[in-house]
């Protein structure tokens, strides 16, 4: 894919995204002050995920709440949530 040029549709979780690839950077190790933010929001979610599972401890025994493990895997993960919703943001801007 040369810079400018976008893909095929490509199918992800029962969704189409196409993409453009708009830039090549070149490869090295990226600066501790680029990896920041991603540093910061990985940390974000972990809490988020804790502070999750000790709700759901909770509600478990305050109110009988049943978690369908097996269900929880199937998500789409937050990022891919994410990734799709910006893709459908910028396919609808076009």
């Amino acid at each position: 894919l040369q810079v400018g040029e976008v893909t095929d549709p490509i199918a992800i979780k029962e969704q189409f995204v196409i993409l453009q690839l708009l830039e090549i950077k070149p490869a090295g190790t990226p600066e501790m002050s680029e990896r920041a933010e991603q540093i910061d929001n990985a940390i974000k979610s972990r809490r988020k995920d804790d502070k999750l599972k000790a709700l759901l401890a909770e509600w478990r025994l305050e109110f009988g709440v049943h978690v369908y493990e097996e269900n929880l895997h199937q998500m789409p993960t937050w990022q891919e949530l994410k990734t799709a919703a910006e893709a459908k943001a910028a396919a609808e801007a076009v």
